[in-house]
């Protein structure tokens, strides 16, 4: 692992050091008292889950429903990839915790055949979705509720949009994520985050979705809502807040993120890192992202838009939300911060594929002298532990 190759050559103590406190974690007796309140799940009924990009714990939820007896028939699930390539076999028995009698529903974007139109919201996204949830008595999701750069939070809606939406109605949502409105942690006033909650409402009416709402630090529970979507949700996002979220009074010279599973597979979602802590890094500052990136850049399309335009000066002056093309806010955004600060990376990504992305690529060794070096000038210096999922703000500058 990166992170223990570093930590046996850098000591960062007198650094700002931040992670997740795991004093209000959860262990499986606490999920299971925590879901006595939560309906039993009949035959009929469909559960959606989130794909392997997203670090929710549902298989452990499904494990605890089936033991304290919420669930004693065969269930149908439908992994929610949104834009996302499909798991495999093995990764989506994994995500679901399915048993040979349950059945699986891959919601594959690029190979959905006629959709189902749900209506236009008020910002005129056009909701079209997977017509395979139709038919089941009740809908149950599993979401994980932590901070995203653009559309606010993660979890509740997301579920349904974009999880089970077509790739046009996705791209159509997330155009907004080009516009100044769509901030991290922000949700009240935010486009993109209520044009999703207004398509899943479309989708199906949300006070009919049973909800189980988790907020989490990879594989550690830190808190469970259960209920409707939308009071489940908001409770979580509360906790979520508090858990994830950390305010500082002032800016740093450099910023070390460790990105965490799963978001460390690719480029694509390592990005949310950079995206978390830039509104405490000053002008001029230095980033380390430090992310494996086993699975390559993953989202082709957002690549290949850094290669075609080329610099960062020609992305900004060339994207917009009136020509907007799925993952052209990923470009755009990169792009902003590499206007301000320098980026650097360790990993496993090519060197080519690196400079693309506007980083330089750096050995370990290479970091550590320049760890060094930051230390000896007295640099301000803050180890992001959990990068992709702690997010930061600096004075009111985000609201909440």
């Amino acid at each position: 692992m990166l992170r223990e190759e570093i930590l046996k050559l850098v000591d960062f103590s007198n650094c700002i050091s931040i992670k997740p406190s795991e004093k209000t974690s959860i262990n499986d007796k606490d999920i299971q008292a925590k879901l006595q309140g939560f309906p039993k799940i009949e035959e009929n009924s469909l559960i959606i889950v989130n794909d392997q990009y997203r670090s929710t714990p549902s298989s452990r939820i499904i494990k605890a429903l089936r033991k304290i007896g919420k669930i004693k028939c065969p269930v149908t699930f439908i992994i929610a990839t949104g834009s996302h390539q499909p798991p495999t076999e093995d990764e989506a028995i994994q995500l679901t915790n399915a048993g040979k009698h349950d059945k699986i529903i891959y919601h594959d974007v690029k190979n959905l055949k006629n959709p189902s139109y749900a209506g236009v919201t008020s910002r005129n996204t056009e909701v079209y979705y997977n017509p395979a949830i139709k038919g089941y008595s009740k809908i149950i999701t599993i979401g994980s509720v932590e901070p995203h750069y653009f559309a606010g939070f993660t979890g509740g809606a997301k579920s349904l949009m974009p999880g089970i939406s077509t790739k046009e109605t996705i791209r159509q949502n997330h155009r907004w994520a080009m516009t100044s409105e769509t901030k991290l942690m922000k949700t009240k006033g935010n486009p993109a985050f209520e044009d999703i909650w207004e398509s899943a409402n479309l989708i199906i009416p949300l006070e009919e979705v049973l909800t189980i709402q988790v907020v989490n630090h990879g594989d550690t529970i830190l808190h469970i809502s259960t209920g409707k979507l939308v009071e489940a949700f908001e409770d979580a996002k509360a906790v979520s807040s508090k858990l994830l979220g950390e305010k500082f009074d002032m800016k740093f010279d450099r910023i070390i993120s460790f990105v965490q599973p799963p978001l460390d597979r690719n480029l694509y979602q390592s990005q949310k890192a950079t995206e978390n802590t830039r509104n405490v890094l000053k002008d001029g500052g230095t980033i380390v992202l430090v992310s494996q990136c086993s699975d390559g850049k993953e989202t082709s399309a957002f690549f290949k838009k850094l290669e075609m335009i080329g610099s960062y000066k020609n992305i900004l002056n060339t994207l917009s939300f009136e020509k907007y093309e799925l993952g052209d806010h990923k470009a755009f955004k990169l792009a902003k911060i590499a206007e301000s600060v320098e980026m650097l990376y360790v990993g496993g990504l090519a060197e080519d594929i690196v400079s693309t992305a506007y980083m330089k690529k750096i050995s370990i060794g290479d970091f550590v002298d320049l760890f060094k070096k930051w230390k000896s000038d007295g640099d301000n210096i803050l180890i992001d532990e959990a990068g992709g999922f702690t997010a930061y703000y600096y004075d009111d500058s985000t609201e909440k």
